[in-house]
């Protein structure tokens, strides 16, 4: 590892507080919303005459699965990738609340992970049908795992350059 690659350790810590911070939040508002779903549909029930809530419930699960999976890891790509730009202007504060609260790119990033990360991660636990339980399920298999993987990575790279652009520039992270 070379002395440029140390410095970067206390930045890549720092840059996963806010990741954390979110993952904790979002499990402990899940945890709350599980507790609670009696009472919320109870609520509205009596205060709205609305006996089917179960579209709320979901809409927040998927609120709150969306933060954790693609927020929180955009907060610690951006913050990051501003810290180790050499060429910022502003704070870093600022700098990086710029770049995580870009709604474009944040979009984008929530498209690449449903496209190259979720919907193959259901390749991955796919198994087709028909299929019979010879030797020909253990490469097939394989196959599914490596086409899956190769998908994800792609994603992970997607959303990694995205999190690095900068307004008409990207950031070069690789400077000797």
């Amino acid at each position: 590892m070379g002395r440029r690659t140390l410095e970067w350790v206390p930045w890549f810590v720092l840059s996963l507080v806010p990741a954390l911070v979110v993952v904790w939040l979002t499990r402990r508002a899940n945890g709350w919303l599980e507790s609670h779903i009696g009472e919320i549909g109870a609520w509205f029930i009596a205060y709205l005459g609305w006996a089917d809530v179960s579209w709320l419930v979901s809409a927040a699960t998927w609120a709150l699965a969306w933060l954790r999976w693609i927020v929180a890891p955009w907060l610690a790509l951006t913050l990051f990738a501003t810290a180790l730009e050499p060429n910022r202007q502003a704070s870093l504060v600022k700098s990086w609340l710029r770049q995580a609260c870009t709604l474009r790119l944040l979009a984008l990033a929530t498209v690449w992970f449903v496209i190259f990360i979720a919907l193959p991660w259901r390749l991955a636990l796919w198994r087709p049908g028909g299929l019979p339980p010879t030797w020909i399920e253990a490469p097939i298999a394989g196959l599914r795992l490596l086409i899956a993987a190769l998908l994800m990575t792609i994603g992970a790279l997607l959303i990694i350059r995205t999190a690095v652009r900068r307004r008409g520039n990207r950031v070069a992270l690789a400077n000797p």
